[in-house]
């Protein structure tokens, strides 16, 4: 074997395209990223490389626009839906940018050349006052009963993202000034959330049945930590109960963020209440409180 030879296998082994993305998701866990964050990463990576693999793509230098292109059209064939196939583009550009940036700067990236894939802008809703109440009338008046009552007043009340409320801890809340710290939101950045005097009063009535026993704020019947899957189950039970078709967590947080437009509060304060770095999400709620008023004054102007 030659040295020309020689050196291109090693540089075909350097640019072998499983080895970069294993290196690229060690990257990111040294930046102490989420989990969440490292399995989105994860999940959406191995989809590509598994398609690369079909197409008998073994090396990044084999990567062309059009395989990214082919990629997100075999994705809408499958039946991903627009928000789908845009966060496993999100996951490619990510990855090919960081590999880019750290070998091959002087060479273009093929994602530069792929444009975005257009996500309709849907209605965003959230649970509107006369669900949550509905909601509420479903839970018992015992210790579990209680707990919910406290679990969807928090929820709707703050806008916490539903891992962030199976964090809190019992340390964390301070009931004088009603305030929550969340010490372990996405990005690892701490923050404050608050509550009004109908959520203080029913925290304090779920904590004088439950005690001051444990660590966590939140716990199951066997006073361990509530998880994200039983959390899940606590809203859609409610819902079927009240029979009310597809409340889901994040349609809390969703009604927050409305709630909070509708009543003058600053889209900068409300990116921060609910821990986004940009106001960019908020500005789509904005586009449809906006909506909501033109309509509603549309439904009076032309009777």
């Amino acid at each position: 074997m030659n040295t020309i030879t020689r050196v291109n296998q090693q540089i075909l082994a350097d640019d072998y395209v499983l080895m970069w993305v294993e290196a690229f998701l060690k990257e990111r866990k040294s930046q102490n990223l989420a989990k969440g964050t490292i399995k989105y990463y994860r999940i959406n990576l191995k989809g590509f490389t598994d398609y690369l693999g079909t197409q008998e793509i073994k090396y990044i230098s084999q990567i062309t626009p059009n395989t990214i292109r082919e990629y997100l059209l075999f994705l809408e064939e499958k039946g991903h839906n627009p928000g789908g196939v845009h966060g496993y583009y999100r996951a490619i550009k990510a990855f090919l940018k960081w590999f880019w940036d750290e070998l091959e700067p002087d060479y273009p990236n093929p994602i530069n050349k792929v444009k975005a894939p257009k996500v309709p802008q849907e209605s965003i809703e959230g649970v509107s006052r006369n669900d949550f109440e509905c909601l509420l009338s479903q839970c018992s008046n015992d210790f579990l009963g209680e707990r919910d009552k406290a679990i969807l007043y928090v929820l709707y009340d703050t806008g916490i993202r539903a891992d962030e409320l199976c964090k809190i801890r019992l340390e964390d809340i301070n009931l004088t000034d009603s305030s929550i710290l969340i010490s372990q939101g996405k990005g690892r950045k701490p923050r404050f959330v608050f509550f009004g005097k109908t959520t203080r009063r029913q925290i304090r009535k779920y904590l004088k049945i439950r005690g001051l026993e444990d660590n966590y704020l939140f716990i199951n019947r066997s006073r361990e930590k509530l998880v994200y899957g039983t959390l899940r189950q606590i809203v859609r039970r409610l819902g079927e109960k009240a029979g009310l078709q597809g409340i889901g967590l994040h349609d809390f947080r969703r009604a927050f963020c409305l709630n909070c437009l509708n009543n003058g509060v600053p889209e900068i304060t409300i990116a921060r209440l609910m821990g986004h770095t940009t106001t960019q999400l908020i500005g789509r709620y904005a586009k449809q409180t906006t909506l909501d008023l033109q309509n509603s004054y549309r439904s009076v102007v032309d009777e």
